[in-house]
């Protein structure tokens, strides 16, 4: 009896093991199955009208302001911007709409299991307001820093200029005194005035430093201006003794330089008033990255130049390409830790992507070439790149403009109303065009008039609530701006 009970209770405790046993097993697979269903759901993917597995994308859609209506394909959804939404593949139209402004659309494409960004929607108030900011007479130049926070301008060539600072929404006024630093003499009675013709202007990327060149009989002088403190302000070709025919900016604080002297190439560093030695000659062209730059060569005795990447302090630059002399352009960005090399000869575009810029042991084949020799025209100038490093851009015949969009790999070739190229925020162009402000977006999409303005700089200040342009009143050119 005491046997069959020991053997009952072995048997139950087995059961009973069995059992757990088997629920860890269905839970472990339900745990399982639910995960693998949440990541195919994170991944896009949805059970569709024929009970097939479809992966969609997702599109991020924000706007300034928020709190537009957001229609796709006619139908609006519930959210307003700031938003998200899951989209089958293909083509899509996306409508924003806000009571009391203009309204903006676009069609994008959706790709499976990738993620788009409209960051860019802007909508413009309907009855806006403006208000004069600065009167301005015998306009010389008026220049916008990067930032968006600093106006730059000068009166009859004088050689003092004025800085307009955008604080918030307060506006304050300063003056740059240049003469000293150009070494114009004049007695008390004079007024210093600029002893040549106003050339290039080039901001620093935090908007503090400028460069500036003015041609004098004939040749160039350029010179640094510093709009924190006119002490600082430098006359480069006196002081470093070059015959300086081209410079830009190297970092973004503005204290280092490129510059080609006649066609060699060194490096300024402002701060230690040093001249490197030269590292690259023969130039055509560069343009510089911090320490990453991207030249083209003069033509050689055979008519051969060469495209090459070279990165500042190393012993030897890496040659891209040769070719046949041709009107070539270069250009370099770094995008969402993205490395792009874009170049043109004569009418073909070539783009390379990767995760890091060429190096002396695998050149370019460590990129992936996303276009390669698409044609599109000869671009009649150099490549602009855009304060966010997402846009590359080259002007053509005709008012035609390419712009390739470093967010979605795409090239936009179109007619533009203007080929100056103007950036009215970090997304939108603009232009005057028969005395109207007229803004389109990046792909040319979105084109509208704002305002009625003269030919000069309009811009939206850094912190989104104003736009600024200049008016003529009673033969007077007057800043205004109006409430966003």
């Amino acid at each position: 009896m005491c046997y069959n009970m020991g053997m009952d209770y072995e048997r139950q405790k087995r059961n009973r093991m069995v059992k757990v046993v088997i629920t860890e097993v269905i839970m472990a697979a339900m745990i399982a199955g639910l995960l693998a269903v949440l990541m195919l759901v994170v991944s896009g993917y949805r059970i569709n009208e024929d009970l097939s597995l479809e992966q969609s994308g997702l599109v991020q859609i924000n706007s300034l302001p928020t709190g537009a209506t957001i229609e796709i394909d006619g139908e609006k959804i519930s959210a307003k911007t700031n938003a998200s939404r899951l989209l089958k593949e293909g083509k899509h139209t996306v409508r924003l709409s806000k009571n009391g402004y203009d309204s903006w659309e676009k069609q994008i494409k959706i790709t499976p299991g990738w993620l788009l960004r409209l960051r860019h929607a802007r909508l413009f108030k309907d009855n806006r307001q403006a208000e004069t900011v600065q009167a301005m007479e015998g306009l010389e130049f008026i220049s916008v820093a990067p930032t968006r926070n600093k106006v730059l301008y000068a009166k009859d060539h004088s050689t003092t200029w004025q800085l307009i600072t955008l604080r918030g929404d307060v506006i304050t006024e300063s003056s740059l005194e240049l003469a000293s630093t150009l070494k114009v003499e004049t007695s008390e009675a004079e007024v210093p005035t600029l002893p040549g013709q106003l050339g290039e202007l080039k901001w620093s990327k935090n908007g503090q430093r400028l460069l500036a060149s003015l041609i004098i009989d004939g040749s160039t002088t350029w010179f640094l201006i510093d709009t924190t403190n006119s002490a600082n302000h430098i006359n480069l070709t006196a002081e470093f003794g070059l015959n300086i025919t081209e410079v830009q900016f190297s970092n973004e604080s503005g204290d280092r330089l490129l510059v080609l002297e006649n066609t060699n190439l060194r490096e300024i560093n402002l701060g230690a008033k040093e001249i490197s030695k030269v590292f690259l000659t023969d130039m055509a062209e560069f343009y510089a990255l911090g320490n990453d730059i991207i030249y083209i060569t003069l033509p050689d005795a055979e008519g051969v130049q060469e495209i090459g990447f070279y990165h500042t302090g190393e012993q030897d630059s890496i040659i891209l390409r040769d070719f046949a002399q041709a009107t070539a352009h270069v250009a370099i960005i770094e995008y969402l830790n993205e490395h792009y090399i874009i170049y043109t000869i004569n009418d073909k575009l070539f783009v390379h992507k990767g995760d890091s810029f060429p190096t002396a042991d695998n050149g370019l084949k460590g990129l992936k070439q996303i276009i390669d020799g698409k044609s599109i025209f000869i671009p009649t100038d150099k490549f602009s790149v855009s304060k966010n490093n997402e846009f590359i851009i080259a002007p053509g015949p005709e008012n035609n403009l390419l712009v390739f969009d470093a967010e979605t790999d795409q090239v936009h070739l179109y007619q533009a109303p203007s080929n100056r190229l103007q950036f009215l925020d970090d997304y939108i162009l603009v232009d005057v065009v028969d005395s109207q402000l007229t803004i389109w977006d990046f792909d040319g999409t979105n084109q509208r008039t704002i305002a009625t303005a003269a030919n000069y700089p309009a811009f939206i200040s850094e912190n989104n609530h104003y736009l600024y342009y200049i008016t003529v009143e009673d033969e007077l050119l007057v800043m205004k701006r109006e409430r966003l």
